[in-house]
């Protein structure tokens, strides 16, 4: 075989077409062996002696030879790497002159092929697939008409034709590490999807499944997904392999991707706009309530017996206990090692979704949740009276004695108050269901649940040292409220449901009176405390005035509830004079159903004592929450008042003032004032600010002027002090006062 070797550099003058030409040797592996040479017989092409010496060798040769011969170099005495030539391969020189010296390949038996590197350029093996710019098949100086020609003069500028690799249209190693881990990340994405094929196992499906979910619980993985249309694809992926159609574990992945989407305002707007992703979590809330919750069955220390008797298997439990494990450990969902339930996922999602997008014919599925969780609450209070815990913390195993989930409860709520203000989808196919709620209507479980709920919540929020569950009560309480005021709104049914139930009045009173003790309570700790100042010199908000702000809802949404129940119903006058409680209840466990105290005043002297504490111009409370109490409870004052002769004389002899004439005069100077701000304070009710609540740092200035717009319907909270109604009262003070 010929192979090529180190060269050796020839001096100047020597014979050849070159000055440097170079020095082959042929060696043959049949030679005889010669006393003081080498094995190889070395002979010189360059040289006059290379002929006779190749037909010396030819004649001594009889017939063809055993081996190839083998190109290499001569064996100098002393090897040195200095001159012009450091390398020991020197490339042949091809063309068809032949070799140095003139003697063709042929004779050599040589071929002298084209190296890798320039077949690689020649065919741009190396070329970026995202180079939009390919390079010319012609050389530089080439003309694309007469390949082989060189252009003349500027008519056509040559384009520079680099070595493999020094290419690269990236203008940072920023953009190519960024490309290179993109490449990488959609490797892996298909590697994942791999498993969701239809034709799979359900084993393989459910695995490939649960690694999907995994990935996107981990933080790196989730970053890189937004740069992709990760999201919707998997979610594709996962209808194909069956998800959402009633395979327990695949429908308990999907609630799962569902949540941690919904974690981010974008990747939910992303998914929304899937035809089938509002409607698909929608058909799997009923396959995930409390006694088909796979994931919360597995849970709650049932045996292999009882599982099996449910239809999960022991290979369906491992899985089950590996999805238990991604949520309470990575997926940020569970703010203790207690796994919230699927049911509750999924309503969380939903709520955050576009009440626009929600179609009438899913109301009967959220009514029929609700009612579920709800008429669980009753029964905990009862407990509740008999000494054992409201809400048991951790629940015990089974699901009799479990209490009711209270963040699915307040997902539903927000979900039927959106429904409720006539923010979901329209349809001509809306079921009767719809208009049985708003109505009033066979809805007694309703009505007792949402009341229950209030007189719970109250509870927890007098008694709970938990912080988690002190503010998921008043959120609870918060949307119980709203719901109600929405359902109450001018419809005597509904007025007359809740005037019926004798926890109605007590607990609104209750809200009334510890909303004020609790929203004195903050004030005066946060006038005690120094100011906190950030680098740009303003006020931080902190526990304290959150706290303040929190307690001011709740007081205006249990006055906005009041004042619909005494404007619709006259009955609710007589109730209010009957209605007894002690303004300084500390609301034991004894009174937390009804006020048991014994320095117990009627319900009117206790919303004078609200009125007159609001009536300050101190530093206790701010001016304008003040201005907005003072200004509805006038309105509440002339409304019982009205075509009740006993309550004129109650809130008259109550209210301060030497004189008739000058009660009435200070009545209706709050109502005029509170006309004023009515609008301004109904859309920050609605949004869920209150008067001393400030706007967070950190919330986006568009988004909060696209909720203020949306929030500006007058429908957005409907209580009894409406504009008209309160300038109606007015006019009836005017008349009262100047009899």
């Amino acid at each position: 075989m010929l192979a090529r070797t180190r060269t050796e550099p020839i001096p100047d003058g020597a014979s050849g077409s070159g000055s440097t030409a170079s020095v082959i040797s042929i060696s043959s592996t049949s030679s005889p062996k010669r006393v003081g040479s080498r094995t190889d017989t070395l002979i010189d092409l360059t040289s006059s002696a290379t002929a006779s010496a190749m037909s010396s060798m030819t004649s001594e040769d009889q017939g063809p030879r055993p081996g190839p011969s083998t190109l290499v170099a001569p064996q100098p005495s002393i090897r040195t790497y200095a001159g012009k030539s450091r390398s020991f391969l020197v490339p042949l020189p091809s063309g068809p002159s032949g070799l140095a010296g003139g003697l063709a390949d042929d004779d050599l038996g040589l071929e002298v092929r084209e190296s890798y590197t320039d077949l690689r350029t020649r065919w741009g093996v190396d070329n970026s697939e995202d180079d939009p710019r390919p390079v010319s098949p012609y050389g530089s100086d080439s003309s694309p008409e007469h390949p082989g020609r060189k252009s003349k003069g500027k008519e056509r500028a040559s384009k520079v034709v680099l070595a493999p690799g020094m290419m690269n249209d990236l203008k940072s190693i920023t953009e190519l590490r960024s490309k290179g881990e993109s490449r990488r990340f959609m490797d892996e994405v298909g590697y994942l999807f791999e498993g969701m094929d239809e034709g799979a196992s359900i084993g393989v499906r459910r695995s490939s499944a649960l690694e999907i979910v995994t990935k996107l619980c981990d933080v790196d993985f989730a970053r890189r997904a937004k740069a992709t249309d990760f999201l919707t694809r998997a979610w594709d992926v996962l209808r194909g392999a069956g998800a959402g159609d009633g395979d327990k574990i695949l429908d308990a992945i999907l609630v799962l991707f569902a949540a941690c989407a919904a974690e981010s305002p974008q990747d939910l707007l992303e998914l929304v706009q899937l035809p089938d992703f509002v409607p698909t979590l929608w058909r799997v809330l009923p396959s995930v309530e409390r006694a088909k919750d796979a994931l919360q069955l597995v849970q709650s220390g049932l045996g292999d017996f009882e599982l099996k008797k449910a239809g999960i298997s022991k290979a369906e439990k491992i899985m089950l206990r590996s999805l238990f494990s991604i949520i309470v450990n990575k997926s940020g969902l569970a703010p203790t090692d207690a796994c919230p339930a699927l049911r509750q996922l999924l309503t969380q999602a939903l709520a955050k979704v576009p009440p626009s997008l929600h179609q009438p014919s899913a109301f009967v599925t959220l009514h029929k949740s609700l009612i579920a969780e709800l008429s669980l609450v009753p029964s905990r209070l009862v407990a509740y009276d008999a000494g054992l815990p409201l809400i048991p913390d951790p629940a015990p195993p089974g699901f009799a004695q479990e209490a009711p989930e209270l963040a699915h409860i307040e997902a539903c709520l927000v979900i039927l108050d959106a429904f409720l203000l006539g923010r979901w989808a329209e349809s001509d196919e809306r079921p009767s269901l719809c208009d049985d709620v708003v109505n009033g209507e066979k809805q007694e479980e309703l009505i007792d649940g949402l009341m229950s709920l209030c007189v719970a919540c109250n509870a927890m929020l007098r008694g709970s040292a938990d912080d988690d569950l002190f503010d998921m009560a008043d959120k609870c309480l918060e949307s119980t409220l709203r719901v109600l005021i929405n359902l109450s709104h001018e419809n005597t049914v509904w007025c007359r449901h809740l005037l019926r139930r004798e926890l109605t009045l007590p607990v609104l009173m209750s809200l009334l009176t510890v909303a004020q003790r609790q929203s004195q309570s903050a004030a005066m700790e946060v006038n005690e405390k120094k100011p906190v100042l950030d680098l740009a010199g303003e006020g931080i908000i902190d526990d304290d005035t959150d706290q303040q702000a929190k307690a001011f809802d709740r007081l205006c949404l249990a006055l906005g509830l009041l004042t619909n129940l005494v404007q619709v119903d006259d009955d609710a006058k007589d109730l209010c004079r009957a209605t007894r409680l002690s303004p300084s209840c500390p609301g034991s466990r004894s009174c937390f159903r009804t006020c048991r105290c014994t320095s117990r005043i009627n319900a009117l002297d206790a919303l004078v004592g609200v009125y007159l504490h609001y009536r300050k111009s101190d530093a206790d409370h701010d001016e304008a929450a003040a201005t907005i109490v003072r200004g509805h409870l006038a309105i509440l004052f002339g409304l019982l008042m009205r075509g009740s002769a006993p309550n004129t004389r109650a809130v008259l002899d109550a209210l301060p003032g030497v004189t008739r004439r000058a009660k009435l005069d200070g009545l209706l100077s709050n109502a005029r004032e509170f006309v004023g701000v009515y609008a301004e304070f109904m859309v920050r009710v609605a949004r869920g600010e209150g008067a001393g609540r400030k706007d967070r740092e950190d919330e986006d200035e568009e988004e909060r002027e696209r909720e203020e717009e949306r929030h500006r319907d007058e429908r957005a909270v409907r209580d009894g002090a409406s504009e008209g109604v309160a300038r109606d009262v007015i006019g009836f003070l005017e008349s009262l006062r100047d009899e």
